[in-house]
């Protein structure tokens, strides 16, 4: 009896510090990784608002159509558990290099909300480019925050990953 109700306490403790962290843990969530690609700037810039072409260097985007004079595009992501389909919105800076991809409606579905990417160049003196790569959203149910380090953040990390290292072979074929 004694050692069911020391189980029954430790399992309970443990779902009492799970549910905390819940309400401890953010809900905007920011990853970033970047590359020096052996490229000039202006190459790895035309390649990424060629946005007709992105799935032949983005290997999470399976479905792209994009509108050019509206700046827009409707895109469909193959992200584990769930493929992440949302219109987005394109800015360009072409003076600062940047391009900024933002979900212009969320997957009502999706436990991902505000889906933005934002992506800067910089343009180093040795000829060679910078990208910066970031990926932002918004998790709100606490059972979604508990498991958003477990399984969707490594998504979102493996998809910039994959993203630079597909654009990097596109930009550098062997």
């Amino acid at each position: 009896m004694k050692f069911a109700t020391v189980i029954i306490s430790l399992i309970l403790i443990v779902f009492a510090g799970a549910f905390m962290m819940g309400f401890m843990q953010d809900s905007e969530i920011i990853i970033e990784k970047e590359i020096i690609l052996e490229v000039p700037e202006a190459v790895v810039f035309n390649t990424l608002i060629d946005f007709d072409h992105y799935n032949t260097w983005c290997p999470q985007l399976v479905e792209n159509n994009y509108n050019l004079e509206k700046s827009y595009r409707h895109v469909r992501y193959d992200l584990w558990p769930e493929d992440y389909v949302l219109n987005e919105s394109i800015e360009i800076n072409l003076q600062g290099r940047n391009i900024i991809i933002r979900a212009a409606s969320d997957n009502p579905v999706s436990l991902l909300k505000n889906f933005n990417n934002n992506i800067r160049l910089i343009s180093l003196p040795d000829g060679t480019t910078n990208l910066f790569w970031q990926i932002s959203y918004r998790i709100e149910p606490i059972y979604s925050k508990l498991i958003n380090r477990m399984l969707i953040e490594p998504q979102m990390e493996s998809m910039i990953s994959n993203n630079l290292e597909g654009l990097q072979e596109y930009l550098l074929p062997d």
